[in-house]
């Protein structure tokens, strides 16, 4: 489980929502049990906040406004920066450096 902020989460939820593909609003729902405590550090499991991660940087890579692709990496890259930060490496993983 990794502890993020709920208003990241509830900007990820929105914009993943009205996502363009199926992915997105599958993520969207993924992640919407974690948005209801505004405010607060929620524990997300790993595994959502990397599929939302992704599918926000598929919604970026889709987007023809820069301002909502730099919106939506930004948002990605929060995810998935999280849950690299606190997700232990995978068996067999050879050690960093």
């Amino acid at each position: 489980m990794v502890k993020i902020e709920a208003n990241w989460l509830s900007r990820a939820f929105l914009s993943l929502r009205r996502g363009a593909s199926a992915e997105a609003r599958e993520a969207a729902l993924e992640l919407r049990p974690y948005t209801e405590q505004p405010g607060q550090r929620v524990p997300v499991p790993g595994p959502t906040l990397l599929r939302a991660g992704l599918a926000l940087q598929d919604e970026a890579r889709r987007a023809s406004v820069p301002h909502r692709r730099d919106s939506l990496r930004q948002e990605a890259d929060v995810l998935i920066g999280a849950r690299q930060r606190t997700e232990p490496p995978p068996r067999g993983a050879a050690p960093a450096g």
